[in-house]
This record gives structure tokens, sequence and C-alpha cells, in this order.
């Protein structure tokens, strides 16, 4: 019976040791979530900028080929996420897995002007931290960005964690019953 009761208590610190806090960035005063800063893949510079090359650009990055959902030419309403500096939310339009930032990079040395995210929070939104993409020592300003291109590819979205928690749940519950048999 005590070794059960270990058991037990195992496996419930082993689970809470794999759930994490449910968190989001907020903008607006913490009235929306944003999620969490997406994650940059990659940045570079292209000599006479096309959609095409940009596209190409891209797909070699990822390794597959991607669709052009959506492009926004400056039209941006970017927010500052709620206590950060720095860091910036934009409302994207089509839910994309993917999303290139073109910056203007005019009187900066070292500033590279394509910026590469897999968005893998809130797909609604792009959040960006301007310190990841700055050369070192220099702030930029959310300003220089020109514009956002919206991809989706052939990507699988990974699941959610809760999900994978519960599951975990699920067949330790069964393991138990089993054991108990």
């Amino acid at each position: 019976m005590k070794t059960l009761n270990w058991m037990k208590m195992v496996a419930v610190a082993g689970l809470m040791l794999l759930s994490s806090a449910a968190w989001s960035l907020t903008i607006n005063g913490g009235a929306t979530q944003v999620g969490d800063v997406d994650t940059l893949l990659a940045s570079t510079n292209i000599n006479n900028s096309s959609l095409a090359l940009e596209e190409a650009w891209v797909e070699s990055v990822l390794g597959f080929n991607v669709n052009l959902s959506y492009k926004n030419d400056g039209e941006f309403n970017w927010s500052a996420v709620d206590n950060t500096s720095g860091i910036y939310a934009q409302e994207l339009a089509t839910d994309p897995e993917y999303f290139l930032l073109k910056l203007g990079t005019g009187g900066i040395e070292g500033l590279l002007a394509y910026h590469l995210y897999s968005n893998v929070y809130e797909l609604n939104y792009a959040v960006i931290n301007l310190a990841q993409i700055a050369p070192e020592g220099v702030t930029i300003d959310i300003g220089r960005v020109s514009h956002l291109v919206e991809y989706n590819g052939s990507k699988q979205v990974p699941e959610p964690a809760s999900l994978t928690l519960l599951g975990l749940g699920l067949i330790g519950l069964g393991l138990l019953r089993r054991k108990t048999r």
C-alpha cells in the first residue's frame, strides 16, 4: 500500500512539472490577449526585392512551398504590449502560420530588412520583439516596418500542450486502475 501511495505522489509531481501556467501577453491595458513573442526563424537582405523573391527566400528557409495569404503595405496598427519595452503586437488578417516583416534599414548599419517568423501562439496576432532584430547596441522604432506578408504552408500545427497533459492524465488513471485490479 505504501508503494502505491508513493507511486501516486511521483505521478502527480511529474504531471505538475509537465504543466505550466497559462498566460499570455496583453495589449490595451490587459483587455486583449496576444499570446507570446512569435519565433524568429531567419533574417536577411534581398537585393531588388519583389513578392516573388521574398516568397522564394521564405520557401528556402522553411524547405517547403508556401502560399501568400495577405500583404499589408503599411496600414498598421501596432500596439505596444503591456508592461514591456520594444515588444509590439499587430492584428493579422488571415491567421497565418508564418509572417514576413520588411523593415526600412536607412541610416542603421547592420540592420537586416527581412525577418521571417513562425506564428505559433495567437494566430490572429503578430507579436515581435524589436530587440531580436536590431543590431547590438541599437534601438529601432516600430515605424520602420514597411510591409508585412502573411503565409500559409504545409507545416502541421502542433497539438496544444493542454491536450497532451489531459492525455497523460487519462493514461495515468487507466494504468492506476489496472494496477489496483
